[in-house]
């Protein structure tokens, strides 16, 4: 399980080529909403809640990276917000899924 087997999450990342930061927060404020984690594409930060368990964190970190690897790519210029946040939903729900069944 995600709890047991995996590290924190790393400080930084790479998202195609550009160093991202992660941080913990007490609290996460995304247009005034208190929420789990945000993607400042902006200042390169993923911001992610202090107070959730260890396989929350990695799914938030992952829905994250997600959204930074949308805006470095360039591809939000081809969706819009709804459907870029069904797709990164859908897809840190997966990665999460395959790593909690299988390592």
């Amino acid at each position: 399980m995600i709890n047991k087997t995996f590290k924190k999450i790393p400080k930084k990342i790479s998202v195609m080529g550009q160093t991202y930061q992660n941080k913990q927060r007490k609290d996460v404020v995304l247009d005034g909403q208190e929420c789990e984690g945000v993607a400042d594409v902006a200042n390169k930060i993923i911001y992610i809640k202090k107070t959730l368990d260890p396989k929350t964190k990695w799914a938030v970190f992952f829905h994250e990276a997600l959204h930074a690897v949308i805006f470095e790519s360039a591809a939000w210029q081809n969706i819009d917000d709804s459907t870029e946040q069904i797709i990164v939903e859908k897809m840190s729900q997966f990665v999460v899924q395959i790593l909690d069944s299988h390592f």
